[in-house]
């Protein structure tokens, strides 16, 4: 199972999950899964969360957590609207429950998926949710006010097999959703909870912490139960295409996947490095001199902890008063978009490219660093490596990288992250080397 809590207002949709999968009341437990998806077209944007079922075992494959299901399958369906993908998925979630069961010999298992946000269509926070629960409340539940209820009585729009998928905006002031094993949240927890509605508690910030109290109270109250103790949390805003995720880990040390986001341009991990298998075996081959593999997957993620070149210039920044960010808080699109627009496609074309750089790299990293501090009043200041990357690249040829991400829509429209490249970079581009002698 899993606890997953949603916190909607008609402004902003928090969210916060647990990591723990568990097999069976005394079978193991882990506390490393990714429960946190997102799904994101030009229309829409919007969290994905599941409970129940965490792994399927279908006639195609082997046994699969979810998301690696909903990766492979992520071809054959239909992700150009919110409705179109939530109807497809649905059509192949309910057979492979049943394959699931039939290889676990056993009852068809239960899940649940919900997907909640904001799209174009209408003004209110939308819910969508997949379940074959024996009632939709078993597998999704609403609080509001002082209790916890089931949601409005909303007759299913889809059906297959024993799956049903559901819809209703929230137009109420503001209210809790949840899902997975909410009744592990006693009154305590749910006390914790009734606090997000009070003035002092109203910043997105102060309310995730309160979701993150209340599944840790849970997970605290059974450590051997279905709910774990570590949390990824995500805030997402009406107002703003920017989407913020943050990982609340007991062991500050632990590896987990980051959250994936997918839709019409096809599926991603969140944060370029996980530190996963693939980015070990390809940080291997650059630092035995394979830099001939293409800068995709774990390469291009390893890139970022190998550059020569990006790894000086990064020195420089810091030493100048900017603390630049490790490469695992990097955003995939903006450096696949980065790279791409630079025309090379290797480390090795990478590296010699940026090699060009040598005559100014350095100064041009620290009059850049001092600016910033100089903006910034003293004040602590960082920065992440593709800022850097950007910088060098756009000292090379400025045309080539225009001020909003390159990229194919929609991840155009996507903007988790602010585009690196900016009117500000590239005038300061301009300024350093019209004063630069011998420019």
């Amino acid at each position: 199972m899993t606890l997953s809590i949603y916190s909607i207002t008609p402004k902003r949709v928090l969210h916060a999950s647990d990591t723990r999968i568990s097999y069976g009341v005394l079978g193991p437990r882990r506390d490393n899964a990714r429960k946190l998806m997102f799904y994101v077209s030009k229309a829409a944007r919007m969290i994905l969360s599941f409970s129940g079922l965490a792994e399927v075992k279908t006639t195609e494959a082997d046994w699969e957590t979810i998301e690696q299901w909903l990766v492979r399958i992520l071809p054959s369906l239909d992700t150009t609207t919110v409705y179109a993908f939530a109807i497809t998925l649905l059509d192949r979630l309910s057979p492979a429950a049943q394959s699931t069961g039939i290889a676990l010999a056993a009852a068809e298992p239960q899940s649940c998926v919900v997907l909640a946000g904001f799209d174009r269509e209408c003004m209110a926070p939308k819910v969508l949710w997949l379940s074959n629960f024996d009632k939709p409340w078993r597998g999704l539940g609403i609080g509001t006010g002082h209790a916890l209820v089931p949601p409005p009585d909303v007759q299913p729009f889809r059906t297959a097999g024993t799956f049903e998928l559901r819809g209703i905006l929230s137009s109420s002031p503001s209210c809790l959703l949840i899902h997975g094993d909410y009744t592990a949240l006693d009154t305590a927890a749910i006390g914790i909870l009734q606090r997000l509605g009070q003035p002092p508690n109203a910043d997105a910030s102060t309310a995730c912490d309160l979701l993150v109290d209340a599944i840790r109270h849970a997970a605290d109250a059974n450590p051997q139960g279905s709910v774990g103790p570590d949390c990824w949390t995500q805030v997402l805003e009406r107002s703003s295409q920017h989407s913020l995720w943050t990982k609340h880990f007991r062991d500050p040390n632990m590896q987990t996947p980051s959250p994936l986001y997918f839709g019409p341009f096809g599926a991603m991990p969140m944060l370029v490095s996980e530190k996963l298998p693939s980015y070990q075996t390809a940080l291997a081959r650059l630092n035995n001199g394979f830099t001939s593999d293409l800068l995709v997957g774990g390469t291009l993620l390893a890139y970022l902890d190998w550059s020569p070149v990006l790894i000086g210039a990064c020195r420089v920044m810091s030493q100048s008063g900017v603390d630049v960010l490790a490469a695992e808080t990097e955003h995939s699109p903006n450096v696949q978009g980065l790279i791409e627009a630079s025309g090379c496609t290797t480390a090795h074309t990478l590296e010699r490219y940026l090699q060009r750089t040598d005559p100014w790299a350095f100064q041009l990293v620290e009059s850049f660093a001092k600016q910033i501090v100089a903006e910034h009043k003293g004040e602590k200041v960082s920065t992440f490596r593709r800022r850097v990357l950007a910088l060098l690249l756009v000292s090379l040829n400025p045309d080539r990288y225009p001020i909003e991400q390159p990229l194919p829509q929609p991840l155009n429209d996507l903007a988790f992250a602010p585009w690196p490249v900016d009117a500000k970079l590239k005038s300061f581009v301009s300024e350093f080397f019209s004063n630069r002698p011998n420019a």
